[in-house]
């Protein structure tokens, strides 16, 4: 079986586990990818890779091993110069600094990834609502309340516009993007 083929295959495998909540598992699974990927010398999926290792870290509470895999991947995903999965990978980065409770790197990491948000006028609205939920966390982590709470009013209305999307594409009966925004909301006291 040709490497890129074993590679994609692990990365699935990963895929499977995590949604399934084995986490041991998938993080082995991701491993494997990762070095296929490096040893096909294949930059744009190790990026990927290495991002679904962070990731899985995320999920077992290993914030540091998570920030760890995701500089790499941002640093290959940097080389690549491709806008689009440079703000993704730049979201997953700053939601791991805020784990990590490293707020100035954060927010500069935020500022980063809006710029591009802001250079790409045609982004699905759900990686939009996704980055704008993320500015919001961090906003309410910091402490500026007021400014959190109209993110997270422009994001309970972007989820809402996504309803059809939850349910058709993730099975969804409710709107989970809608139902954090009104809690953050009432945690805000609005």
């Amino acid at each position: 079986m040709d490497m890129i083929v074993k590679a994609e295959d692990a990365l699935q495998r990963g895929e499977t586990a995590r949604g399934e909540a084995r986490l041991a598992e998938a993080a082995e699974a991701f491993a494997e990818a990762s070095a296929l990927f490096r040893h096909a010398d294949n930059p744009p999926r190790l990026a990927h890779a290495l991002s679904r290792e962070a990731q899985v870290a995320r999920d077992a509470l290993r914030f540091h091993a998570a920030r760890d895999y995701q500089e790499q991947a941002l640093d290959l995903a940097r080389r690549q110069a491709d806008p689009v999965v440079l703000r993704q990978m730049l979201r997953h980065m700053g939601d791991i600094l805020l784990d990590c409770e490293a707020y100035e790197a954060a927010g500069a990491t935020y500022a980063e990834m809006m710029d591009l948000y802001r250079k790409a006028p045609d982004t699905p609205p759900l990686e939009l609502a996704n980055a704008l939920r993320s500015l919001a966390c961090h906003t309410e982590a910091v402490g500026n309340r007021r400014e959190a709470a109209a993110l997270w009013r422009d994001v309970r209305r972007r989820y809402a516009a996504l309803g059809d999307q939850f349910r058709d594409a993730f099975g969804l009966n409710g709107n989970p993007g809608v139902d954090e925004a009104d809690s953050r909301l009432r945690a805000l006291g609005e």
